[in-house]
């Protein structure tokens, strides 16, 4: 069943970035073209998924509203992954004072509640993209250095390791040849899992009008500007909201089936 359901994940991840990055193409309008004559004109035939107050057509928005949160999410996570992993492979490896003082750091930053400090951050640095990505960036650096530094601190325990070290390899080497491909398989599974939490985050900043600003076709901003309106037109919720929904769910999905492959690949080394 979790074979069937991360292939499923991958193809439906794969046709949202299709939609992503030809949205120009695919797209029936443009998506900040108000139509003011077919203000909330619901689902009609010139319109499959209805219109926003403004008269803008939901397809076209949704179609396009992918592209800047994926974007952001995937940037974001590649940019915290990349300065965690080298602080935990930095800890892990050389050890003593370097790495109490890095572990110290970590944990003050994760025994910081992670929505509510990106939040704050945010909300010092004030709206926009740049700002996003920096506040999603300095919480969540943390969690890829502490399972990074777990992971090296079992592989550097392991014989081959120490018998490179005996016959004068130099750290760097010894980190680029044998450390980080040993740890990759969970780095990546973090990478996937965590960019879902990504996107998550990304959707509650632009909710409340620290992320991504109108009229930009997001999808979170989509769901801020129908909160008025989500009583008498809950499509104008539901339509954007699945559609955070199910990327989140398919990405959690995908880390969970690379999970399993990993693991069995390993059984089979063993």
């Amino acid at each position: 069943m979790n074979k069937i359901l991360g292939k499923l994940s991958i193809i439906v991840l794969i046709i949202i970035l299709l939609v992503s990055i030809f949205a120009n193409i695919i797209s029936p309008y443009d998506p900040n073209f108000q139509d003011k004559e077919n203000r909330l004109s619901g689902f009609t035939q010139e319109h499959k998924l209805g219109t926003d107050p403004l008269g803008r057509d939901m397809l076209s928005r949704v179609i396009y509203g992918g592209r800047s949160s994926i974007l952001i999410g995937v940037l974001a996570t590649l940019v915290s992954m990349t300065i965690g992993s080298g602080m935990g492979i930095i800890s892990g490896y050389f050890g003593g004072r370097l790495d109490k003082f890095i572990t110290s750091i970590t944990n003050i930053f994760q025994a910081l509640p992670q929505m509510a400090f990106t939040i704050a951050i945010a909300g010092v640095l004030g709206p926009g993209i740049k700002n996003l990505i920096l506040a999603l960036v300095i919480s969540s650096w943390a969690g890829f250095s502490r399972i990074v530094r777990a992971e090296v601190l079992k592989v550097k325990e392991e014989p081959y390791i120490e018998a490179m070290v005996y016959l004068g390899s130099s750290d760097l080497s010894i980190i680029l040849f044998h450390i980080i491909p040993n740890i990759m398989p969970n780095i990546i599974i973090l990478l996937t899992t965590r960019i879902g939490r990504s996107l998550l985050s990304i959707a509650a900043l632009s909710f409340l009008g620290l992320g991504v600003q109108p009229p930009n076709p997001d999808w979170s901003v989509m769901i801020n500007d129908a909160r008025l309106y989500y009583r008498s037109y809950p499509y104008l919720i539901v339509v954007p909201g699945f559609s955070i929904f199910i990327t989140i769910l398919s990405i959690n999905t995908l880390g969970d089936y690379l999970r399993d492959i990993f693991d069995i690949r390993s059984e089979e080394i063993i």
